[in-house]
């Protein structure tokens, strides 16, 4: 695999990193070229045949058409956990997220993508409360084809591992996944708790980054197609912007 970058110097070092810890035959000779893309750079605007995008953050740019495949690294969302756990039911949903430095858009772009990856589809927000570090969010979501009541506070602070914690309540179940940044190894903890006790659920070893690199291996080398990849981004970036900024429904402090 020959790798092409479009990246700052500490993203192209992250990758490196990444791809030295697979085996061998992930980076055969023949394969097609590898971009890896920075994604707090206007990465829509690279149109390669494989692209690998490392955190892409919040933009407002909420259209774009790309041609080639499109692989995500993402700290929160791209955790490989989450692809084994099962769907949950749920009557409500509650998520708290916290997160290391300044940017708290992108911090409420992780948890929207986060809630889509398990399940939480076409997000409404009624009111925002935000401060500079912070935000409370009420609205509702789609869920098993139900829509139903959704809280989210984001929270940007060092005084504790950046962490974001999905709560599905039903009269009698609980299901929590706390999911790690995705900087190491460190798994999707999921529980659930009834009535007659609490079982944690298997979960998965590797990082999101490791596990972001292989999806990008399968899909060149298989042809997997990834259609759904920037469109589901860009309507997520779009949910964000509605809750941001739409004059008369948010309110901001």
């Amino acid at each position: 695999m020959t790798l092409r970058w479009t990246a700052q110097d500490s993203v192209a070092d992250r990758a490196h990193r990444v791809a030295a810890t697979l085996p061998d035959w992930y980076s055969p000779a023949a394969s097609p070229e590898l971009t890896v893309l920075d994604g707090s750079t206007e990465w829509f605007s690279h149109d390669f045949s494989d692209i690998l995008v490392f955190d892409p953050v919040f933009t407002k740019t909420t259209d774009a058409s790309l041609t080639g495949r499109i692989t995500l690294a993402e700290p929160f969302s791209g955790a490989p956990g989450l692809a084994s756990l099962p769907a949950f039911a749920a009557d409500s949903i509650l998520v708290t997220a916290f997160e290391h430095g300044d940017d708290l858009n992108t911090a409420i772009l992780h948890a929207v993508r986060l809630l889509r990856v398990t399940g939480v589809t076409d997000l409404r927000f009624d009111h925002l409360r935000t401060t500079a570090g912070s935000a409370l969010a009420d609205g509702t979501g789609l869920i098993g084809g139900r829509r139903v009541p959704l809280g989210l506070t984001v929270a940007l602070t060092t005084a504790r591992p950046a962490t974001h914690t999905l709560q599905f309540f039903t009269t009698d179940t609980v299901a929590a996944l706390t999911v790690p940044d995705g900087s190491d190894a460190r798994p999707v903890l999921a529980t659930v708790t009834r009535p007659d006790g609490a079982t944690t659920l298997p979960t998965h070893y590797e990082s999101a980054d490791r596990y972001a690199w292989r999806r990008a291996h399968q899909a060149y080398t298989q042809g997997v197609a990834t259609p759904d990849v920037l469109s589901c981004f860009l309507a997520d970036l779009r949910t964000v912007a509605s809750l941001i900024g739409a004059p008369g429904d948010i309110d901001s402090q």
